[in-house]
């Protein structure tokens, strides 16, 4: 069996479960929706809204350092996954 198959083989319950006894840090990977759900990442105020236009926000993962005296202004979303993909492989080498 491929180990990623295991790990499909229980629930993240199951896992804790099977993990309690062990001095051990299991966590999920979230999704993005899940992330921005997540209480200690709106406790900590890490999913911020960005402007993505003249009359929308994205929603990112915020920058996890936090100053007391200054506040941090997010100006740019991502780009889409593979924008670069090209430009990428082909300065490493691949056609």
């Amino acid at each position: 069996m491929q180990n990623s198959n295991i790990f499909k083989q229980k629930n993240y319950d199951e896992w804790c479960a099977t993990f309690s006894a062990a001095d051990a840090c299991v966590e999920p990977v979230l999704t993005f929706a899940e992330t921005v759900l997540h209480p200690q990442l709106k406790a900590r105020e890490m999913v911020v809204d960005v402007l993505a236009g003249s009359d929308s926000c994205k929603k990112q993962v915020g920058n996890p350092i936090k100053f007391s005296l200054s506040e941090t202004n997010y100006r740019h979303i991502g780009v889409p996954p593979g924008e670069h993909s090209k430009e990428i492989l082909l300065e490493i080498g691949f056609t």
